[in-house]
């Protein structure tokens, strides 16, 4: 239980990217605190998602397929990387649910309809990307691929790359930094291919174009004063997201020590609980711990968050109020789920 520290902060965003998160232990390998713990956990994701808070949902999902790996959380994360318009990742991350669901349904058949349904939302998916054709020259071989924000792995090269549909920016970069980028638009259902080829040397690449030199400012005309308080902005909601990450975990925790309460306050009489319930007391006091941190950061987040915020206005334009609400409700992840 001591890994969901490491989850909660991921969740503020103090440590490694969601991405990077490893999956938990296999269902049918899982002790029954484990899938406990992950399915509370799964149930306050429900609630996130029901709400349309999908990037706190993807979060609580991710963090409940680390405690036990369930195809149902992954087949979730999903749903909600659709709902946000981002087709690349939801088809990647369907391609792992159908792995998986075929993995547990192996192991107990109540995973089937997940197999099904994630078999039935990938071969949906596919008229809705796009996918881009690398073909790399031999200057290129060694180069690091990026096609858009996605690192292509050297195994990965010789296949068609799944992109949301739009424009795409594809770079190759050596290690020696010479690089090529190119720019492409690709429709959904389409396939288009990018050569790339990087000049050997820095006077095969085209010049540089010389920008226009602008106009020195006289004094009649001293020209527009940038509004310093603009700068503010990215910082602001910045904060902002990491209290509302922060005010999320508050949310999942706390609602994991609620149900670790009323488990032992059902089954403990006159303040014994006997040996095993030593367990559930101290996870219940770690899930305490990890929403309080929660609580904390989200208050301070949206605070400066909405501070920042207002010391950035234009003082020029008339002022206007502003207001932020935060509603922190984890009586919502009591929804059903089955993870």
């Amino acid at each position: 239980m001591a890994r969901l520290l490491p989850v909660a902060l991921l969740a503020l965003g103090l440590l490694v990217p969601q991405a990077a998160l490893a999956a938990g232990i296999p269902i049918e390998k899982a002790s029954k605190e484990q899938l406990k713990a992950a399915q509370r956990t799964f149930e306050a994701a429900d609630g996130l998602f029901d709400a349309k808070r999908y990037k706190e949902a993807i979060t609580a999902y991710r963090a409940s397929n680390e405690i036990v790996a369930s195809p149902n959380s992954r087949l979730m994360i999903a749903r909600s990387l659709a709902a946000l318009g981002q087709l690349d990742d939801a088809y990647y991350e369907l391609i792992g649910a159908v792995n998986d669901a075929k993995s547990a349904a192996a192991a107990d058949s109540k995973y089937a309809p997940t197999l099904k349904a994630a078999e039935a939302e990938l071969a949906a998916m596919e008229p809705k990307v796009g996918r881009v054709e690398l073909v790399l020259a031999a200057s290129a071989k060694d180069a690091k691929v990026n096609v858009g924000p996605r690192t292509i792995a050297i195994l990965d090269l010789d296949k068609p790359v799944v992109v949301t549909p739009g424009n795409i920016v594809v770079v190759a970069a050596l290690p020696d930094g010479r690089s090529v980028r190119k720019e492409l638009s690709v429709a959904a259902g389409a396939t288009e291919k990018v050569e790339l080829d990087i000049p050997a040397d820095a006077s095969a690449a085209p010049p540089p174009q010389a920008a226009p030199t602008a106009p020195t400012p006289t004094p009649s005309d001293p020209g527009p004063t940038p509004h310093k308080g603009s700068s503010l902005r990215p910082i602001a909601y910045v904060a902002g997201g990491v209290g509302v990450a922060g005010f999320a975990t508050f949310a999942i925790f706390g609602l994991m020590n609620k149900s670790k309460f009323d488990d032992l306050e059902s089954r403990c009489t006159e303040g014994h609980c006997g040996p095993d319930g030593q367990s559930d007391i101290d996870a219940g006091r770690r899930y305490q711990t990890i929403a309080n941190i929660g609580l904390a950061v989200g208050i301070l987040g949206v605070g400066t968050g909405t501070t920042l915020f207002l010391l950035s206005g234009d003082k020029k334009q008339p002022e206007k109020s502003a207001a932020l609400r935060v509603h922190v409700a984890p009586g919502y992840a009591a929804l059903g789920g089955r993870f």
